[in-house]
């Protein structure tokens, strides 16, 4: 019995020899690991969580500079559409280039309005101040006295009247309705040997109807009575008259890529004569280029050597020459990075200007 005893004693102290838990290095060696590991899956995780965060940032980025980009080529691709570019289309001078910002001529004979006019380094911008690039194009209005196809037919023109005097209008009539046009619109005269754009300041119908353009309209342009500072009073005999559109892209100073629609719209008046259309925003930097039917890129294609608009050795010209406009946006994000700096997304895109032809003249 005794001998029993002693043995049970023995099996239960090698039992309890075999019941120790870890040493102390065993846990500081497990929580080491442990440690590595998980420090290693949260790096892992943080590196895909930022590279989730910049890929969906520029992902929204470029998905707002496209659709920007969008609507500037469809304006690009009409430029010119059913505009005279053999004779040039006339105004009184300095008045398109007080509108839209970019610097005037050098001399005060009246301008010709080309269907680009290029802008360089108009608006300074709030973000970098730097001065941002800014194009306006000139085109024939397609959804202005459409025929059955939904072709743009200009209006046929009698009687041009020029009538003298500086506060007197000069009118057109025709037999043609007049219903399709309005108070405010940007037309474009076109005779045998001249061409003029004009603003509509009043309709009157009757028999025939009569088409005025009168002092004080909203764009500025129009200079009634006799005179070479009129370019209507070189449209003699019969004419056409068609809806023109005129469209601005530019920055506001508070980086909103705005597309800026002159003129007609019965609402606007001559303290606000175009809208704004904002389009992308937060815009850092818009550069603009022409390329030349030579192939020559500029960034102002009426600048002459001295790359400077506005002297003698300008070349106006050359808008004529355009074939292609080449537009780069930058554009920053609301969302800031991992060094607190502003995702950034810059792109480019190049707008073939169809309706200007293709072929060195």
């Amino acid at each position: 019995m005794q001998k029993d005893r002693l043995e049970v004693a023995r099996l239960g102290v090698a039992n309890n020899k075999n019941q120790q838990g870890f040493s102390l290095m065993e846990l500081l060696a497990a929580m080491v690991i442990f440690l590595i590991v998980t420090a290693s899956v949260w790096s892992l995780m943080e590196i895909t969580r930022k590279s989730r965060t910049t890929t969906s940032e520029r992902t929204e980025l470029m998905k707002t500079i496209r659709a920007g980009f969008t609507q500037i080529g469809r304006d690009a691709f009409n430029a010119g559409y059913a505009y005279p570019v053999t004779t040039p289309v006339l105004l009184p001078d300095n008045k398109i280039s007080g509108l839209i910002g970019v610097p005037n001529d050098f001399d005060t004979t009246r301008d010709t309005v080309p269907p680009v006019i290029a802008g360089r380094q108009i608006t300074t911008n709030s973000f970098t101040g730097n001065k941002t690039d800014q194009v306006t194009f000139f085109y024939n209005d397609q959804t202005y006295n459409q025929d059955g196809s939904g072709v743009s037919q200009p209006l046929s023109i009698s009687a041009p009247t020029i009538a003298a005097g500086a506060t007197t209008y000069d009118s057109v009539t025709t037999s043609s309705s007049t219903s399709g046009l309005k108070v405010n619109d940007i037309v474009l005269l076109t005779g045998n040997t001249s061409n003029a754009i004009a603003v509509i300041t009043n309709l009157v119908a009757g028999s025939p109807n009569s088409i005025r353009f009168g002092t004080g309209d909203v764009l500025g342009v129009n200079t009634p009575g006799t005179g070479s500072g009129n370019p209507l009073v070189n449209i003699t005999g019969s004419c056409t008259l068609r809806r023109v559109v005129m469209v601005t892209y530019r920055v506001k100073s508070d980086g909103t890529l705005v597309r800026t629609v002159h003129g007609n719209d019965a609402t606007v008046t001559v303290a606000a004569p175009s809208k704004d259309q904002p389009l992308v925003y937060n815009v850092e930097d818009m550069s603009v280029e022409y390329v030349l039917d030579n192939g020559t890129v500029s960034v102002n294609p009426t600048a002459g050597t001295d790359n400077t608009v506005g002297t003698a050795d300008d070349i106006p010209s050359n808008s004529y020459k355009v074939r292609q406009v080449r537009v780069t946006l930058t554009v920053r994000s609301n969302q800031k990075d991992q060094k607190n700096q502003p995702y950034k997304l810059t792109m480019s895109s190049i707008f073939n200007t169809r309706n200007l032809g293709y072929s060195a003249a």
